[in-house]
């Protein structure tokens, strides 16, 4: 696939992305960008290349920009949860192997279904950050080191023996953005998480899912451990 190729997959896989995020139809982004249904279709399957003209109305409908469309386009973002999944249920499992306690022994001591926890680790599911700070807490373990590489079997330097408040996240997250100065619409660039989902996070109408948090890490170069620090 040449250069061009790819970016125009990129592009329309972000847009797509975005569009559904919003949970519009095709026939709501043409009304918001003037453009002809036909031609958002064409965008998002890749099948025409728009002008940047074109490109400038659909970012600003979709609240982000361009480069924004083509983060939310990224393969290794469209990759993450799959292999979030994995990732996370490897390392509950190495960790609730080492302290020899079973599913069922986990879950009765956060309060979640065995279940949750075998789907979980089966990487069936990605907890939401709710349950994914109970699980860390109930395997006395920082969150971060279930996020941070695949984890090692032995001494694990800081033993957690409380559950991180959830809000403290989110406050953490927006804490980062005033800091450097950028509104949503720059992270959005940054990050590649639609701006009006942004604004839902920073409102607290609901708290951001692991996948979002990765995202807004990386794009902030904000730290895990910081993120999830208990003080």
């Amino acid at each position: 696939m040449t250069r061009i190729a790819e970016t125009a997959t990129q592009l329309g896989v972000g847009i797509r992305r975005l569009r559904k995020e919003r949970k519009w139809k095709q026939a709501v982004l043409a009304e918001a960008t003037g453009l002809s249904v036909p031609t958002i279709s064409l965008i998002e399957t890749s099948k025409t290349n728009p002008s940047y003209y074109d490109l400038e109305k659909i970012a600003q409908a979709l609240e982000t920009s361009i480069p924004g469309l083509l983060a939310a386009g990224r393969k290794s973002f469209r990759d993450t949860d799959t292999k979030l999944k994995v990732l996370v249920a490897s390392n509950i499992v190495t960790r609730r192997t080492y302290l020899g306690i079973t599913r069922t022994e986990l879950a009765n001591s956060v309060g979640l279904l065995p279940q949750y926890i075998s789907t979980t680790e089966n990487a069936r599911r990605l907890p939401g950050l709710v349950n994914f700070l109970h699980i860390a807490r109930g395997l006395s373990i920082p969150p971060d080191h279930l996020l941070s590489g695949h984890l090692a079997t032995g001494y694990i330097d800081r033993v957690v023996k409380e559950t991180i408040n959830p809000m403290l996240v989110l406050e953490r997250l927006n804490a980062a953005r005033h800091d450097l100065g950028l509104t949503n619409v720059q992270v959005s660039r940054r990050t590649g998480i639609g701006a009006v989902h942004l604004s839902k996070l920073e409102s607290g109408k609901h708290f951001p899912n692991l996948k979002t948090i990765l995202a807004y890490c990386s794009g902030l170069n904000l730290s895990l451990a910081e993120l999830f620090e208990v003080y």
